[in-house]
């Protein structure tokens, strides 16, 4: 299900606790969502944001309200920090809602964390939507992981009974590993394009102060989101695809048309086979590049580069 703000689906582009100094770059990279804030208060959140994106406080201050206020965020890895999900404010009010982030501890693919996996039901209870944070390259130490992305973001939506979910995105150095090279602008656009494959309703990018190439391609992800948002925020379209390959795929219907989104997992080029039901042979363009892909029935053949994405669009039956 997607994230809905007084009524209306919303597809949020966040980051965690920004300094209002960098506001106008991030508002300029297409971040609508700042959860947060950091050197200042909320007053200096509100006063600076003026409206032009939206924001929460800390769950442990509800009184607080300003312009684009649309509720508040728990504490960040509570699944870590706090442990305890009772120990979690509850914040209610009107066409609010409350942001959890949790670390990858509650997947099967990961160890379990500091107070185990039964914790996570008791956590999922306390927000509307719920993300994680699995970070391949920076706290794994290895691209190899970048699989993760999508099949955790999988896992997560059926943990959480139908509520929205996101994923942190690792954007820029986090000093955890020794001998790995940071995230690169091809690296940030295949996680953000894996976690919405699996399933994501929005995307966080962390951490919040970006190399130039990077924000550069914050910025055009972002701006595809937005485009591509009803689509993307739309139900889930049956496809089928090889586990075999590196390539991962899903699909969605919106008002008739089709969008399949694939993205490359390996580093070198791969090809993105796969069949959506109900395609019957209608051409599908490439959103970036514009590249037409004829289908044989259902069955869709197309080369990706190395980490490379694509997402194809098909016009509705009849078109």
């Amino acid at each position: 299900a997607p994230l809905r703000i007084n009524g209306a689906a919303v597809f949020p582009r966040m980051v965690w606790r920004q300094c209002p100094t960098y506001y106008p770059t991030s508002i300029a990279a297409g971040i609508n969502l700042f959860l947060g804030v950091s050197c200042g208060d909320e007053q200096e959140q509100f006063t600076r944001l003026a409206g032009r994106a939206m924001s929460t406080v800390d769950a442990a201050t509800p009184g607080i309200g300003g312009p684009g206020l649309v509720g508040w965020h728990l504490p960040d890895e509570a699944d870590v920090s706090v442990g305890d999900p009772e120990k979690l404010p509850v914040p209610k009010e009107n066409g609010k809602v409350t942001f959890l982030t949790l670390t990858d501890h509650f997947s099967a693919g990961a160890a379990p964390g500091p107070y185990g996996r039964d914790i996570y039901p008791g956590f999922f209870a306390k927000a509307d939507i719920i993300g994680f944070d699995t970070y391949p390259v920076e706290v794994r130490c290895s691209l190899e992981q970048i699989d993760n992305v999508f099949w955790m973001q999988r896992e997560l939506i059926g943990l959480t009974g139908g509520k929205p979910t996101f994923q942190w995105i690792e954007a820029g150095p986090m000093e955890h590993c020794r001998s790995n090279l940071d995230p690169t602008p091809d690296v940030v656009r295949a996680e953000t394009w894996l976690a919405i494959a699996g399933g994501a309703r929005g995307i966080g990018y962390f951490p919040d102060y970006w190399a130039e190439d990077i924000r550069t391609e914050v910025r055009h992800s972002n701006r595809e989101i937005v485009a591509l948002a009803p689509a993307l925020l739309a139900p889930v379209a049956k496809s089928s695809w090889s586990l075999q390959s590196p390539v991962r795929v899903a699909a969605r219907r919106y008002n008739g048309a089709t969008y399949v989104i694939a993205v490359n997992t390996s580093t070198a080029p791969a090809t993105a086979s796969f069949s959506v039901q109900g395609l019957s042979g209608r051409k599908l363009r490439v959103f970036r590049d514009g590249r037409v892909v004829s289908p044989l029935g259902d069955f869709v053949s197309d080369k990706l580069p190395g980490l490379g994405v694509a997402v194809y669009m098909a016009p509705p039956a009849g078109w």
